[in-house]
């Protein structure tokens, strides 16, 4: 497996390259990354140039766009979550 600092030396699809293990085990949780925003309000550092380009190249392929859920959708899932855990909380048994 490549170590993350050579991953995003070479972009997937980008001069013939190929997402490897290391993309397709890391880009459904970037996929998921609104849930973080939205609940927790985690923003992305500035300054991760190569981690965006890294996240934007593996969106546009064909691949990924066949089988992606928009942030909606993770939202309304990790939304009834958090309302179930709120719920639990204000009545413990």
């Amino acid at each position: 497996m490549a170590a993350p600092s050579q991953t995003f030396e070479r972009l997937p699809g980008k001069a013939g390259g190929l997402p490897d293990l290391v993309d397709l085990t890391y880009y459904p949780l970037f996929e998921q990354w609104a849930v973080l925003e939205h609940f927790r309000g985690v923003q992305l550092p500035t300054g991760l140039d190569r981690l965006k380009q890294w996240w934007e190249t593996m969106k546009n392929r064909e691949s990924v766009r066949a089988i992606a859920h928009p942030s909606a959708f993770y939202l309304e899932q990790y939304g009834q979550l958090e309302q179930a855990r709120k719920a639990q909380t204000a009545n413990p048994k």
